[in-house]
């Protein structure tokens, strides 16, 4: 008795598996009914649609390429930044960077000139996306705006007359004081320094105490301040060691009256500014600038100006 009663209930089971699968078959053959008779068209609306550029970008990159254009602030004819009526391609190191951003960006690039504070004021109230020209990164400068990574390293570098010099200096009796860099004026009692008004190197002058001894003249341009120390208004001329390098390439014939001090004082970190509060822009111009490094772009831009003279009109 017990073993009929097992047996019809295994032999229910088996039956409800069984229907349980070809319930399964049917919903199967179902669904694949439905699929089939699918239009095509409604078929492809699941598939991905091509990828669109800065299709969710927010901010300042929804703003530049809504524009079509780059804003840009630089510093006029600031050589080897940028070069006023320049030879074909050598528009300066800054400029070129410009336009390889603008065409990441997909737009084109208006420039707008101006000193290094007006360039950082124009910056803050919006009026331009980014200022270059040989801008350095400052703790003072970054309280009112953002820096990216450097883009360039360069250092603090001057011009000394050689009518400032001790006697023994020049001497090969006597070759006391061994002049290199700007540090190696600590030993001078008195000299006149001239210095463009307004930048970090004023700020570096004011309060070092090698340089503190000394009286300061400011100038508003460098032609004025190169001007200035020709004229014997001044016995060095301090300034950055890019600009100064790219000055000797011009004019070689300053070296008959002048020493160059060329080599590295502090570390300058030349970066764009742009305006605080935009992460998503501060990133991506970023990875340009990584990328730049990476590919050897950066590296060709600046070697065509500092290592060669073919910008040299």
């Amino acid at each position: 008795m017990v073993n009929r009663t097992v047996t019809r209930q295994i032999r229910k089971g088996i039956s409800f598996e069984s229907h349980l699968r070809r319930i399964s078959n049917l919903a199967a053959i179902f669904y694949l009914a439905i699929w089939f008779a699918t239009p095509a068209s409604q078929a492809e609306t699941t598939a991905p649609s091509a990828l669109v550029e800065f299709a969710n970008a927010t901010g300042a990159i929804k703003r530049i390429r809504d524009a079509h254009r780059l804003r840009i602030g630089m510093q006029k004819d600031y050589q080897p930044f940028h070069i006023e009526n320049p030879r074909p391609g050598f528009t300066g190191i800054d400029a070129e960077l410009a336009q390889f951003i603008a065409h990441e960006l997909g737009v084109s690039v208006d420039v707008v000139f101006g000193d290094p504070e007006t360039l950082m004021l124009l910056v803050q109230q919006g009026k331009i996306d980014i200022a270059l020209g040989g801008i350095s990164a400052s703790i003072e400068r970054r309280k009112y705006v953002s820096f990216t990574q450097p883009y360039l390293v360069s250092s603090t570098a001057g011009l000394v007359a050689r009518r400032a010099l001790p006697r023994e200096s020049e001497s090969i009796d006597y070759p006391r004081i061994k002049l290199k860099s700007i540090a190696d004026l600590g030993p001078f009692p008195t000299l006149t320094l001239g210095v463009r008004k307004g930048t970090t190197t004023e700020q570096m002058l004011r309060t070092d105490k090698i340089f503190q001894k000394f009286k300061l003249e400011t100038y508003a341009n460098h032609p004025d301040l190169v001007n200035s120390l020709m004229n014997g208004n001044i016995d060095v001329l301090i300034a950055d060691r890019i600009f100064l390098r790219a000055l000797l390439l011009r004019r070689p014939a300053l070296k008959n009256q002048n020493i160059p001090l060329l080599d590295p004082d502090a570390a300058d970190n030349l970066c764009m500014l742009i305006r605080q509060g935009e992460p998503e822009f501060l990133d991506y111009l970023n990875f340009l600038l990584a990328e730049a490094t990476r590919t050897g772009i950066l590296a060709n831009i600046q070697r065509r100006y500092l290592e060669t003279d073919g910008w040299l009109p």
